[in-house]
């Protein structure tokens, strides 16, 4: 059976309220993690990604709103819907993070140097696919609707904001606290 490796890094507490009855919490127990930047850039980091999150939530279902020939190609509307899974696990991400306290936790650490970079670089390779491949479509192929522009641009500016977090994320960097 597998054992989760963050179970080490916290202590059951035991207290009892009011009632009498037993109440269980849990304590971090582990080793404290900090942003290795200053806070108010960590702070300004932090709301772009949440900022970026939300912006591309909206580009997503923008580009699946209108008629569009493309996501009636599954060659091509395959790759953005694959789209969706890093996105969903980042806004994840970025929630968590947006929410965490210092000293972090090691598993926030963990996800932001392992999980946050893998997480943009799948996003980014999803949307451009996409996006390249309607290009292509719309510039080979006998048909057009209006929603083709749409889905090509919200795709190519979903590439392009990954692409700008990708680059960004040394801000968030962590380290051991000292």
């Amino acid at each position: 059976m597998a054992r989760n490796k963050y179970t080490a890094d916290y202590r059951l507490v035991e207290h009892f309220d009011e009632k009498g009855r037993v109440k269980v919490s849990y304590e971090y127990i582990g080793e404290p993690y900090r942003f290795t930047e200053p806070e108010e850039t960590v702070r300004r980091e932090k709301k772009i990604c949440l900022s970026a999150a939300i912006a591309g939530w909206i580009l997503f279902l923008a580009a699946l709103i209108p008629y569009s020939e493309s996501m009636r190609r599954l060659w091509i509307a395959l790759p953005f819907a694959a789209s969706a899974v890093p996105l969903f696990l980042l806004t994840e991400l970025i929630c968590a993070v947006f929410c965490a306290k210092e000293p972090l936790e090691r598993r926030i650490h963990d996800q932001l140097e392992n999980l946050y970079p893998a997480r943009l670089a799948s996003f980014m390779m999803f949307s451009g696919l996409a996006a390249a491949l309607s290009a292509v479509r719309l510039a080979i192929g006998p048909e057009r609707a209006a929603g083709d522009f749409l889905f090509v641009s919200c795709s190519a500016l979903l590439c392009a904001g990954a692409l700008c977090l990708f680059r960004r994320r040394k801000w968030l960097k962590t380290g051991r606290f000292t």
